[in-house]
């Protein structure tokens, strides 16, 4: 009976073993197809930093003052855009909801769509989120206390310019094999920022 019990013990063993090295010989890859994977995910990353909501378009940050505030390129506006019309039209901020009147001489869209007349753009229930005008797009956010309009230049030069992101070589010697252990409870952890 011992004797079929460490048999089995051993059968066992062994199926774990050609299990485990059976897998590892599934997920090694040769140096080529390492370096080819890696070209993959950097093409994928580079595709979404300059992507329309990706990273490179941004073209600014704008905080918003309570009440009314004017916008385009004309240094008389209360907030001034790198380019683009102008007169844009006027945000105002009340509290926690935000509205936007376009300039009349302006064509502008809302997630898309052309309009005219007001829209809430921020707060309960907007109308839009997103404003577009020539290859401008800006959209509300807030981050703590205060309220901005993100600024994205679809045709920004810098989405041209950047063709590669700089890395060292792939080298499958920094390949980390590692075991995820998961907490038993959720835990929460500060991490300050720039704001």
């Amino acid at each position: 009976m011992i004797h079929n019990n460490i048999s089995g013990a051993i059968l066992l063993f062994s199926l774990i073993l050609t299990g485990i090295s059976c897998n590892e010989a599934r997920t090694r890859m040769s140096a080529v197809e390492y370096r080819d994977h890696i070209a993959e995910w950097d093409n994928a990353r580079l595709q979404r930093l300059k992507s329309p909501d990706g990273w490179v378009n941004l073209a600014g940050l704008f905080w918003l003052q309570e009440g009314e505030n004017s916008i385009g390129s004309a240094d008389f506006n209360d907030i001034v855009f790198p380019r683009g019309p102008r007169e844009i039209g006027h945000i105002t901020k009340e509290g926690n909801v935000v509205h936007f009147r376009p300039h009349s001489d302006v064509t502008i869209k809302a997630d898309g769509v052309h309009f005219t007349g007001a829209l809430r753009i921020f707060g309960e229930n907007p109308d839009a989120r997103l404003l577009t005008v020539d290859s401008l797009g800006f959209y509300i956010i807030q981050r703590g206390e205060r309220t901005g309009i993100r600024l994205r230049d679809y045709l920004h030069p810098r989405l041209e310019a950047l063709q590669y992101i700089e890395r060292y070589p792939p080298d499958q010697e920094w390949i980390i094999k590692a075991r995820f252990i998961e907490y038993d409870e959720d835990m929460t952890i500060m991490v300050p920022d720039v704001l």
